[in-house]
C-alpha cells in the first residue's frame, strides 16, 4: 500500500496464478493508483515490492528482477 500525506493513494495484490493459461506460478492481479500519484514512480515501487513479497513466499518467475 502507498500513502500520500496519510491517505492511501495506491495498492497492489498478487499471489498464485488465477488463470491456468499463464506460464508462471504467480501473478500481480491488481495494481491501482490514484491519478494524483501516477508517473511519480509509485506504481513501479509497488510492483517491485510485490515481486519481492511473492519471491519471499517461494514463487519464482522469469519476470522477477525487473
Amino acid at each position: 500500500m502507498a500513502e500520500d500525506n496519510g491517505t492511501v493513494c495506491g495498492f497492489v495484490s498478487g499471489g498464485g496464478i488465477l488463470w491456468s493459461g499463464l506460464s508462471t506460478g504467480s501473478e500481480v492481479s491488481v495494481l491501482y493508483l490514484l491519478d494524483a500519484v501516477k508517473r511519480r514512480g509509485v506504481g513501479r515501487a509497488l510492483f517491485r515490492a510485490e515481486l519481492t513479497a511473492l519471491a519471499g513466499r517461494g514463487f519464482t518467475s522469469p519476470g522477477f528482477g525487473c
